[in-house]
């Protein structure tokens, strides 16, 4: 009986859209209308039933949200049929209501609550309007979140209890919190750095600094902090006031992710271990669709979900048995985060695109027939991103990854075999293309039975072209299985896929991940500890200090001189670099029939001995109006690339990075983006 009541009140709620007869129903226009980027929806819900139409285009195409007591229910409007979405059977708190937009994600928020979550990108501007019983209804254009702080304020301006207007960034939630110096003296510390300011602690007991918009989501805080007798520390966001927060919560026993809701504390994951009072640590914490993260000095310690707040402001908190007991923070960050977690316990409505196939999603996605199985999420905006997943796969079956997926144009898949599966690719891990209708394999890997009947955390990356397959555990962390190379499609959605056997693999944990900016390593020499080290701040503070050059005819390694190289001349970099790394420069200026050579080897910098030139050796030259590079290795087949100039060649930059079994070459113009001159494999 009650399954036949929901299904009703939602068959009836679809008609009074559009059934014949019924009254028009008029909603009032706001003038801020709906914008791709994203927005908020904000009102009071005083009565009900009342009704939202959002993205509405001059047809009356667009979204509806409906708040009755019989519960709260997404649906599209097309052509004058509604639609359902999504729906839940639960009524609506009186007061705050939010509708989030961001990308594809729906969310509404009741009673402090996400209580109603879909994915649909039909539309992604257009009006809004409200009738019935919502008021104080407002729209809240957003874009990507870009914040920092370092402190660099006077202290006695920004003290938060006397800052008045715009003083400061900051408001304090509990206790009082000023800029100051890190030490007593102030004056040494200027004359030692530019900055000798950070955030501390004034007062014992509980001490909450608040920064940012109450319409911020889907973000990741980080900040430096040194405890200083503190007793806890910790990073909070989505915070709406001193009761109501998410905090990441280190003490000296444990950390913990915790949800603070009107004053009460629940515990949502936990881990033991303490800190050390001196010394200074990185703190990370991530709020995205309801997955939370939490990291210290960039390693991964806690996990959790929850659907409170869904929004909020960033916040620093810290306990302090005195006044004395500072805590000080500096060098806050604040960016918006778009990761995107399923563990499949819970099934969002839009969010998985079946395009071949049968699937089931519970607690695991798994294929529910004989058919392979493909399904894909997300945005056709996505690139440069990592996809992961814990599959369990029986020996008899295949499952696999998908990135940049375009409806019509293909995809990137990432494709593993158990030893027995009845397929081309049995003990196999392949890169495909899919497209028109062709797979085309692009790298491949004998797997053989290694993986069959176990489950392994495996992830898919795509970097600029640079396609790696991998799978990773603690003992050895993530291991490259194949990769390869190819960027004719450079965006797209995510996504999985399956074969069943005589039994389903099955997927967990499915993981969307866009990484920051890649750092370059390299250690560079320390001064004056060889007698090969520049001895003077002329020597070392220009671009030719941190290279070596050959001498004579021995070949010994020497300090380079001040002027720039000459032709025949070779020079190495005193830096030792290692791993996966780029080379960015601009192109000189290279005389017909001369080349530019670059050469990646192990370099002896004894004194009277020569470098050491095996190794990887780039060449660079112009032929008319095209850029050639060659690749070469002892060996390995010289690989050969050519590139049409945008402009004169000295408007060019160049870019070689190393990533797995490739070197991948690109120029980029004046006026014109990067483009790949060469991408070889070379071991």
């Amino acid at each position: 009986m009650r399954i036949s009541k929901l299904f009703l009140a939602a068959t009836l709620f679809a008609a009074s859209f559009s059934a014949p007869g019924a009254r028009a129903q008029t909603f009032t226009i706001l003038d801020d209308e709906a914008e791709a980027g994203g927005f908020d929806v904000t009102a009071n819900l005083k009565t009900m039933p009342a009704q939202l139409a959002l993205a509405q285009a001059e047809n009356g195409d667009g979204y509806r949200l409906k708040l009755g007591a019989d519960g709260i229910e997404l649906g599209a409007m097309q052509n004058k049929k509604a639609s359902v979405i999504a729906r839940v059977a639960q009524k609506p708190a009186m007061g705050a209501l939010v509708v989030q937009r961001r990308g594809s994600r729906w969310r509404v928020i009741s009673g402090n609550r996400v209580v109603l979550e879909a994915e649909d990108d039909k539309w992604q501007e257009g009006a809004i309007g409200y009738f019935g019983g919502l008021s104080g209804v407002r729209v809240q254009p957003v874009e990507a979140i870009t914040f920092a702080d370092d402190f660099m304020r006077d202290a006695k301006a920004v003290r938060v209890k006397e800052a008045k207007g715009d003083e400061t960034l900051w408001h304090s939630s509990a206790g009082t919190w000023s800029t100051s110096g890190l030490t007593e003296n102030e004056q040494a510390q200027v004359a030692q750095t530019t900055n000798p300011f950070a955030f501390k602690t004034m007062t014992a007991g509980t001490n909450l600094a608040l920064t940012g918009q109450l319409f911020w989501s889907d973000y990741v805080a980080e900040v430096s902090v040194k405890p200083q007798g503190a007793s806890a520390i910790g990073l909070a966001v989505y915070a709406q006031d001193d009761k109501n927060y998410l905090l990441f919560h280190w003490s000296q026993t444990s950390m913990q992710l915790r949800a603070v809701l009107n004053g009460k504390t629940t515990l949502l994951d936990e881990t033991p271990g303490g800190f050390d009072q001196k010394q200074w640590y990185r703190l990370k914490f991530s709020a995205a669709g309801g997955t939370l993260r939490a990291w210290v000095d960039d390693a991964e310690v806690l996990r959790g979900r929850t659907g409170l707040f869904g929004r909020g402001e960033v916040g620093l908190f810290a306990q302090a048995p005195t006044k004395d007991d500072s805590a000080v923070f500096d060098d806050v960050v604040v960016t918006s985060e778009n990761d995107f977690y399923d563990d499949f316990s819970r099934v969002v409505a839009g969010r998985w695109q079946t395009i071949s196939g049968a699937w089931k999603f519970q607690t695991a996605a798994q294929p529910t027939d004989a058919r392979g199985a493909f399904a894909v999420m997300g945005e056709s905006s996505w690139s440069d991103y990592v996809v992961s997943a814990r599959i369990t796969l029986p020996a008899d079956t295949a499952a696999g990854l998908v990135l940049h997926h375009l409806t019509g144009k293909g995809a990137y898949w990432l494709r593993v075999a158990g030893s027995r599966a009845k397929l081309p690719y049995a003990g196999k891990a392949q890169i495909v293309r899919l497209a028109g209708g062709k797979t085309t394999v692009l790298g491949e890997a004998n797997i053989g039975a290694r993986y069959d009947g176990k489950t392994t955390a495996w992830s898919f990356t795509s970097e600029n072209g640079y396609l790696r397959g991998s799978v990773s555990d603690d003992k050895n962390g993530d291991v490259r299985v194949v990769d390869a190379f190819d960027d004719a499609s450079t965006k797209g959605r995510a996504g999985l896929s399956a074969q069943m056997g005589t039994t389903a693999p099955s997927l967990t944990d499915y993981q969307v991940d866009f990484p920051r900016a890649r750092p370059t390593w390299a250690k560079v020499p320390d001064l004056y500890v060889d007698d090969k080290q520049a001895q003077t701040m002329g020597g070392w503070s220009t671009p030719q200090g941190f290279w070596l050059t050959n001498s004579g005819k021995t070949g010994a390694l020497v300090e380079a001189g001040s002027a720039p190289p000459q032709p025949g001349e070779t020079m190495w970099h005193k830096g030792r670099f290692w791993g996966d790394d780029g080379v960015r420069f601009p192109l000189p200026n290279i005389p017909a029939g001369q080349s530019l050579d670059l050469m990646f080897a192990a370099v002896s910098s004894t004194p009277g001995t020569s470098a050491v030139k095996t190794g990887l050796k780039l060449s660079l030259r112009t032929e008319g109006k095209n850029l050639v590079a060659e690749i070469s290795k002892p060996g390995v087949k010289t690989t050969k690339g050519t590139l049409p100039l945008s402009g004169a060649p000295t408007d060019q930059t160049i870019e070689v990075e190393r990533r797995g079994s490739f070197v991948i070459v690109r120029a980029t113009g004046k006026d014109s983006p990067a483009k790949t001159l060469l991408a070889a494999r070379v071991n």
